[in-house]
């Protein structure tokens, strides 16, 4: 087994010699590479973790539950309102009073969960209408499906 150290460097010689190919600095060597790529689907339902827990607005049989704030991917602090029988998401807020997801622009908030919300810190228009902002992230990939690629080269050597 090598040190993480080891890894990374070896790893970061990995990244420094695909950049030389792909700019034409050096002969491309990827016949001698395999690409794994491994796909989780979750058939339509958002996961919900166990320590989110649904609660009911008093004035609605829609239920809520809240995401904090994560500036590392980045994501803002938003709700997400789903129907109280199936559990379907409605929609989804964030707590400047913008649409969490594109599809939800111009979705206008029910009177009483507006209220409500309000009263939780999102800071809902007049109008009860969310507004979208185009982030740098891409919002335009599909939540319910992960993907990712594990990249091995034949020819790397990995010192202990």
């Amino acid at each position: 087994m090598i040190s993480l150290k080891k890894y990374l460097d070896q790893s970061l010689k990995s990244e420094v010699t695909r950049q030389r190919e792909l700019s034409g600095e050096i002969e491309s060597n990827f016949f001698n590479r395999y690409a794994i790529q491994i796909i989780y689907q979750t058939e339509g339902k958002q996961l919900l973790l166990e320590h989110e827990q649904y609660k009911q607005f008093k004035k609605s049989r829609d239920l809520y539950f809240k995401h904090p704030e994560n500036p590392s991917i980045p994501v803002k602090a938003h709700y997400h309102v789903v129907d109280s029988k199936s559990k379907q998401e409605i929609y989804a807020v964030n707590t400047d009073g913008s649409a969490h997801h594109r599809a939800n622009k111009g979705f206008t908030v029910p009177v009483k969960q507006a209220e409500e919300l309000r009263a939780l810190g999102v800071n809902i228009p007049a109008n009860n209408v969310l507004e979208s902002k185009h982030l740098s992230i891409n919002e335009s990939l599909d939540f319910e499906l992960i993907s990712l690629f594990l990249i091995i080269d034949e020819d790397a050597t990995y010192e202990a």
